[in-house]
């Protein structure tokens, strides 16, 4: 039996175990619950930190990135790998696009503007990235030498230019033309700052029934932290101040989004470093209102029972929220937040009562500590049930901070799926 059956076929025992620990009171009596499995499926690609994901249905889309231990040629990536469900309740990664010309196309080397050729999109760390009405973007970042303000749009059902490639043998380019493995082009470039570990994510708006982007904060060349947000509609971004400032200038802040029982889907950010105090402030934007709502702090600030005593002091963190079907609705809404840390790499996990506004510890993440990570969520038949599920991966990371200048340290490739209603099993 496979890891992945293994922890499916302990779900039924796990839940009902799961049952007696959602209430908010003193959560230092409770059993931690929340099991880290780490899957065979490693992500493929170089072992990076600073990477993205963006997810188109149920397929993610998983790439740049760095690994300073390298050399400063092959420190920063632009290359993309794919992951969804095997049918088996594994994974199935894509292979390397440049190597085997039936992976997922990397950022391009060159692109034409007006009849020129120019240098396309840098390898870069500490990029966002979102998906939107069927595409990925993906933009900002650090490229080695200067901050980037460049945004890329990535089409799954594009066939790659060879051209666009300048670098690669021509036994290699002598594969594309005729391989559907998604083409990049060059979109407006982000109306703010040029920055680095900013956060994106995408809303619902009930007023026009459009999705949108919103991306903001970061750190910019003259190392000033930033609040200021701008909203994508899939062709043209807003103007400076169309979408407030959040209030809490930061970067490496986490972002998830989340509809709640108003109708209304909010996006959520947590954490980040504004270079000297750690960040306890955690806000929801409400896209219908065009506002933000200063939630709870996510620190000891007060002797509510929900409190308990915590800190969640936490950048360079990965965060997600499970989507609602019959399988989640019974365990009320959830959202998570794992690894990062200040001042170090961390393991902790927390999970966020989305209706109740308060947060719960959960089982370390079992890897080695990181911060950098990317996390994404695919959609799963339990096979012993048939019921569908939404499972979260972990993936990537480093174990220091990626500062623009900092070199060496850990690199990963490690991948690891997190079942929040079951508890520790360290043999798995």
């Amino acid at each position: 039996m496979t890891k992945h059956l293994k922890w499916f076929s302990q779900l039924a025992m796990a839940l009902t175990m799961a049952v007696g620990f959602t209430s908010c009171e003193d959560e230092d009596n409770q059993q931690e619950l929340g099991n880290w499995i780490r899957v065979d499926a490693s992500f493929p690609g170089t072992t990076r930190g600073g990477a993205v994901c963006f997810q188109i249905g149920n397929t993610a889309y998983i790439g740049t990135g760095a690994n300073t231990t390298k050399t400063e040629e092959k420190e920063r990536y632009r290359d993309f790998y794919s992951c969804t469900t095997d049918g088996e309740g594994g994974l199935a990664w894509s292979a390397r696009w440049e190597r085997t010309g039936n992976g997922v196309t990397s950022m391009p080397e060159v692109y034409t503007e007006n009849g020129e050729v120019k240098k396309a999109a840098a390898g870069r760390n500490g990029a966002v990235a979102f998906a939107l009405n069927g595409k990925g973007y993906v933009g900002l970042g650090y490229a080695g030498n200067n901050y980037l303000k460049d945004f890329w749009e990535y089409d799954p059902n594009g066939i790659p230019d060879a051209n666009d490639y300048p670098s690669l043998p021509a036994d290699v380019k002598a594969k594309f033309g005729s391989e559907v493995t998604g083409s990049w082009r060059k979109i407006a470039d982000y109306p703010g700052d040029s920055c680095v570990n900013a956060v994106a994510f995408v809303l619902h708006s009930n007023k026009d029934n459009k999705d949108y982007a919103y991306v903001g904060t970061g750190q910019d060349y003259d190392k000033n932290y930033l609040c200021d947000f701008y909203r994508f509609d899939g062709e043209k971004w807003s103007a400076g101040g169309a979408v407030p400032p959040i209030g809490h200038n930061r970067a490496r802040a986490a972002a998830f989004t989340y509809k709640a029982n108003d109708g209304i889907e909010y996006g959520y950010v947590i954490g980040g470093t504004d270079g000297n105090e750690k960040m306890d402030w955690f806000q929801r934007f409400n896209p219908e209102t065009n506002s933000w709502e200063e939630l709870r702090r996510v620190s000891d600030v007060r002797r509510d029972t929900y409190d308990d005593y915590y800190m969640i002091y936490l950048s360079a963190s990965t965060a997600f929220a499970l989507p609602t079907n019959s399988y989640t609705a019974k365990y009320g809404a959830k959202a998570y937040v794992t690894t990062g840390g200040f001042g170090g790499p961390s393991r902790s996990t927390w999970e966020y009562d989305l209706e109740g506004d308060y947060w719960i510890k959960k089982t370390d993440f079992e890897g080695y500590q990181r911060m950098f990570a990317v996390s994404f969520i695919l959609e799963q038949d339990n096979p012993r049930t048939g019921e569908k599920q939404f499972v979260p991966y972990v993936t990537t990371g480093s174990d220091g901070d990626m500062s623009v200048t900092s070199g060496g340290g850990k690199f990963f490739n490690d991948t690891w799926l997190f079942n929040p209603y079951e508890a520790y099993d360290r043999r798995d």
